[in-house]
């Protein structure tokens, strides 16, 4: 018996025989973390538990999926100074996504990324 995976979102066992019924893994989806938090965001039709995920899904969407390339958004912020450092790892296409970015504080972390990590 092999064990394949895909990214972190999905690992299947995988015995020498056909399945009866093989659990399609996500082409689209992350698990993001922000603070201690994290959650699963799946952008593809299958389950997801992320609180805004239509909202984060049509963001990474027209960003091509990437979080990297999501607009900011032009909004005033205070210059607390609270670092606050997001994750997200996952896959979008057939691409590896691996995204790390530590933001300012909490406004500006939204400001950049929108509803993608508002959990």
């Amino acid at each position: 018996m092999r064990l394949m995976c895909l990214a972190v979102l999905s690992c299947t066992a995988i015995a020498a025989g056909p399945a009866a019924n093989p659990a399609e893994p996500p082409k689209n989806g992350y698990v993001l973390t922000h603070g201690a938090r994290h959650v699963l965001l799946v952008c593809d039709g299958n389950p997801s538990v992320h609180p805004r995920a239509t909202e984060a899904c049509a963001a990474l969407t027209a960003a091509a999926g990437n979080p990297a390339r999501m607009p900011v958004a032009q909004v005033l912020c205070t210059e607390e100074y609270s670092p606050v450092k997001v994750t997200a790892t996952g896959v979008w296409g057939e691409r590896l996504i691996n995204y790390t970015a530590v933001y300012g504080n909490r406004c500006r972390m939204s400001a950049a990324t929108g509803p993608l990590f508002a959990f």
